[in-house]
């Protein structure tokens, strides 16, 4: 299929493949409506891995960055969210008692990820409340410096440094409202296009079948006028009744009802 036949036939469906990505994109923004709004704190860290004589400058900033992966999944467990609640308290009130649901839903309000090459962790802690999104980031930094020596185990040779301390956005950022509806316009514009498709190529087919079986009446009525040359009378009339049949050809039963007619 070529850009001109795809242009035909937007042309051709363009009402429901308007329909389909107004939907889509409604939709999508429903859903992100339906969300709480939440605010980030982003901030990071510097795993140091102490030279000595065993270990050269590589060595140190592969460990660094091993250690940096570790941190960044000690993070989501049980374990270090009682450290951080520990340091505030206040903060547990966020939480379900649940304990499953408690833990999904620290997992959700942190996102932390390590720059390759570099040791470097970067954390991002999302809330409603720009406060408490501020609490959190702080209560976090606080734990991963002074207790993230019992998860690493490097002792005094490995520190674990804020560079860069918690940001808040200005602006609620999750749920990402442009990025959901190019999404449902992507999804749209797709679905739409699939549909418009074989809605099109269904259509040619059908007219395709219909014209074979007017031609296939029509090589019958010429073998019947071979055998009745008296019916010949009636072919234009037939031939005209099949050709002004946009659906299926209408069904002749007998060749005498055109006779009687004549």
């Amino acid at each position: 299929m070529n850009t001109k036949d795809l242009f035909y036939i937007l042309k051709k469906q363009r009402k429901i493949v308007t329909v389909i990505i107004s939907i889509t994109v409604g939709l999508c923004l429903i859903l992100t409506l339906l969300q709480p709004f939440e605010y980030r704190a982003s901030f990071q860290f510097l795993v140091i891995q102490k030279q000595t004589e065993n270990l050269d400058v590589y060595m140190a900033t592969r460990s660094a960055e091993k250690l940096s992966e570790n941190l960044s999944k000690i993070i989501y467990t049980s374990s270090f969210f009682e450290k951080v609640m520990a340091l505030n308290p206040n903060l547990k009130n966020n939480f379900s008692k649940n304990e499953i649901k408690k833990r999904k839903e620290w997992r959700k309000k942190i996102i932390a990820r390590v720059s390759p090459q570099t040791g470097m962790l970067q954390i991002d802690v999302y809330d409603k409340s720009k406060k408490q999104t501020k609490e959190f980031a702080k209560a976090i930094a606080q734990a991963l410096i002074t207790k993230g020596q019992e998860y690493h185990g490097g002792g005094k040779n490995v520190e674990i440094k804020l560079v860069d301390a918690p940001l808040i956005s200005y602006l609620p950022v999750r749920p990402n409202i442009l990025l959901n509806l190019f999404t449902g316009l992507v999804l749209g514009t797709l679905t739409s296009f699939g549909y418009a498709i074989v809605n099109v190529k269904q259509t040619v087919n059908d007219k395709q079948m219909t014209k074979n079986k007017k031609q296939s009446i029509i090589s019958q009525i010429d073998r019947i006028l071979k055998t009745d040359t008296q019916l010949s009378v009636v072919r234009p009339e037939i031939e005209y009744q099949l050709s002004a049949t946009e659906k299926e050809p209408v069904i002749i039963k007998t060749m005498q009802d055109y006779l009687g007619r004549k």
